[in-house]
């Protein structure tokens, strides 16, 4: 029972079978909104990353993997919700970390399973199998694309370029880099140390743009973008608008993007394809990356 992993309804039996209806959530798979966009604004892929970070967190404090974790298997309520589905793989482990049952773990997928998964059995039983694929899931997130299996990363190393080329900041690809570690010691060995990673990044972040100096015309636009996307954040997307509308008047790039966007999702305003077109094209136009 948790506010981010989907809520079984009714349980009944008919027919000798047993059945569960679960709710419904009109907002679609994350995996489609990713490739619709071909990767999110990175404030809306760390609202989700938060969102989903949360019910794992909840998942592990209760003894259980997720097994099974991407974005084909995290939907979207309307309100801009994320929620976690499919626990076919799910597995309880003990007080020691050990499987309470001997069966074999399931496989995972591709890109999202790290390497000792592929294993048939294995004794040990950490959480940081669900820390990889949170991880192998924000980079999907960011880049819109399917993140490498584990034996590209050690044929070829990790692809960080995709993540640096969307402009992500290097405290981010490296947290990424972590989490999706080939060994698991090297991984952060929880969700709350992945994830008091990335917010102690973001708390510096707003710090540094809320002292009181001689700004740039850039660096002021900058703070009007992270105060909207604080309301957005913050369930007031109306209000966050206004705050794009001033850093996009000052020629602010991902301030052209985020609009777009909530003109694409209805969000704060009215649903407009057209608009939101109209303003990701004023963002390719100015020949930048801003994200």
């Amino acid at each position: 029972n948790h506010r981010h992993i989907v809520k079984v309804i009714e349980l009944f039996e008919i027919n000798e079978t047993a059945y569960y209806a679960m709710e419904y959530c009109e907002g679609g798979s994350l995996d489609t909104l990713i490739e619709r966009h071909n990767g999110l604004p990175e404030p809306l892929a760390m609202q989700y990353f938060m969102q989903v970070s949360q019910a794992l967190t909840y998942m592990h404090h209760n003894r259980m993997l997720h097994l099974d974790l991407k974005p084909s298997n995290i939907v979207l309520r309307n309100n801009n919700e994320a929620v976690i589905i499919d626990f076919g793989l799910v597995k309880r482990f003990d007080d020691d970390g050990n499987p309470e049952t001997s069966t074999t773990l399931g496989r995972g997928t591709p890109g999202y399973a790290p390497i000792e998964q592929m294993r048939s059995y294995d004794k040990d039983f950490p959480v940081t199998m669900d820390v990889y694929a949170l991880g192998a899931t924000l980079f999907k997130m960011l880049t819109g694309v399917r993140p490498p299996e584990p034996v590209e990363i050690l044929n070829n190393g990790f692809p960080e370029y995709l993540l640096q080329n969307k402009g992500i900041d290097a405290t981010i690809v490296k947290s990424i880099m972590q989490a999706m570690a080939l060994h698991r010691k090297d991984r952060f060995q929880s969700v709350e140390e992945f994830t008091t990673t990335i917010n102690e990044y973001y708390n510096e972040a707003k710090s540094s743009t809320s002292v009181t100096h001689t700004n740039t015309s850039s660096e002021k636009a900058r703070e009007y973008y992270i105060r909207g996307v604080e309301l957005y954040e913050a369930g007031q997307a109306e209000k966050a608008i206004e705050w794009f509308d001033k850093a996009a008047a000052m020629n602010y790039a991902p301030a052209y993007c985020f609009i777009g966007y909530c003109y694409s999702h209805g969000a704060g305003i009215e649903l407009n394809y057209t608009k939101a077109i109209e303003w990701y094209e004023k963002a390719v136009a100015k020949n930048e990356d801003p994200y």
